[in-house]
């Protein structure tokens, strides 16, 4: 009997023990998800590079159709490999900002709360 409650006993440290053993911690975490950015049906943050008749260069629209504002810079590389960096500032959800440009390549940079996008844009010169 004694050998029985003994052995009981050694079983129920050895599964107690088991159980202490095996915790762990949680340390971190790693997530991604897909945004639409660009071109196409119904993007997050829509990007058109349109002619104008009237005028010798393009005009670039930028559309927020996110639920939070955006925060957008024009960057533009010029030929001698300087950047020139213009603030358009804060697009709320449903707005759009318009920046008139000279044909080029610009690239968009717009950041939100948690995220961010870079949007390149090509601006071509058309005759009238």
């Amino acid at each position: 009997m004694r050998r029985k409650v003994i052995g009981i006993l050694l079983i129920s440290l050895a599964l107690l023990m088991v159980k202490v053993g095996s915790s762990s911690t949680f340390r971190e975490t790693s997530m991604e998800r897909q945004i639409i950015v660009g071109y196409g049906d119904d993007p997050f943050i829509d990007v058109q590079c349109k002619f104008i008749r009237c005028c010798p260069g393009n005009v670039i629209t930028i559309k927020n159709n996110l639920d939070y504002p955006i925060y957008a810079t024009l960057v533009r590389r010029s030929f001698c490999g300087h950047t020139c960096e213009v603030n358009i500032g804060r697009i709320d959800p449903g707005y759009s900002k318009k920046i008139y440009v000279f044909p080029g390549n610009y690239t968009i940079k717009a950041s939100w709360d948690g995220g961010g996008a870079k949007l390149n844009v090509k601006c071509r010169r058309r005759r009238c």
